[in-house]
């Protein structure tokens, strides 16, 4: 209400009801609060005209993968935040994806040529292998590839394709690593090269007198001519070979 007052003996002379408008809210900038896993976002501000005027709204995150994470690279994640006061903001929070584990087994090479450098393979000792694995080899000289079994046995490998002196070859990976031997077609004694002692121990063998060591590898380097036996026509090849008169396939 409002009260006048006489001046001189201060007695009540009128009184009249005034309306004062609000003042209305005068809001300080949002805060936004995380919560710890980043499943939710509390907005809230508080009127400057008065502090027990305070808004809140508290609202579920949604999550979305923005670059996927690799075994070479790190990804990005983000959170966002959508608010239906107006007043607050949409906020988001980005997150990074730690690199993902290598998965897979080795791939181990045995060169049984005796000289790194005459055959060499695509693969990488280093790198984790899974499933099937095409890799290639390359060498000067006919090859066999085989996986080494672990048991003194071993299964030789199918050259798939000859491109530009590649040749390739496809090895399944599934729960262990995997050791593949690289030995020179006609190498019978395993010496790193093709020569006449090579063609005797064909003809030992063919005659019943077994190898002395990995005798499974070395049958697979004595069958000169891939026909899958062993006989005196693979002597016969790998002399030729030494001789330069003939060349052994892959």
């Amino acid at each position: 209400d409002m009260v006048v007052y006489c001046t001189v003996c201060h007695e009540e002379i009128s009184r009249e009801t005034v309306t004062v408008p609000a003042i209305g809210h005068d809001w300080d900038a949002p805060t936004y609060e995380w919560a710890a896993d980043n499943s939710t976002v509390t907005a809230s501000h508080i009127c400057k005209n008065d502090a027990s005027h305070v808004e809140t709204e508290t609202v579920e995150t949604t999550y979305t993968v923005v670059t996927e994470p690799t075994t070479e690279a790190e990804g990005l994640g983000r959170y966002t935040a959508v608010f239906q006061n107006s007043a607050f903001e949409t906020q988001t929070k980005e997150v990074v994806l730690p690199k993902l584990e290598p998965t897979g087994y080795h791939i181990y090479v045995t060169n049984k040529t005796k000289a790194p450098s005459l055959a060499t393979t695509s693969l990488n000792e280093e790198t984790l292998y899974s499933g099937v694995v095409t890799f290639t080899v390359t060498c000067a000289k006919a090859c066999v590839v085989a996986i080494d079994n672990g048991d003194g046995t071993y299964t030789k490998l199918d050259c798939t394709a000859t491109e530009s002196g590649e040749h390739s070859f496809t090895v399944t990976v599934t729960d262990a690593d995997v050791t593949i031997v690289v030995a020179l077609r006609g190498d019978a004694n395993l010496d790193g090269k093709v020569s006449t002692p090579d063609a005797t121990m064909v003809k030992q063998k063919y005659l019943g007198t077994a190898f002395a060591i990995d005798a499974n590898l070395q049958a697979l380097t004595a069958d000169a001519n891939m026909d899958g036996k062993i006989s005196t026509v693979d002597a016969t090849f790998i002399k030729q070979a030494y001789l330069g008169n003939y060349t052994i396939g892959w």
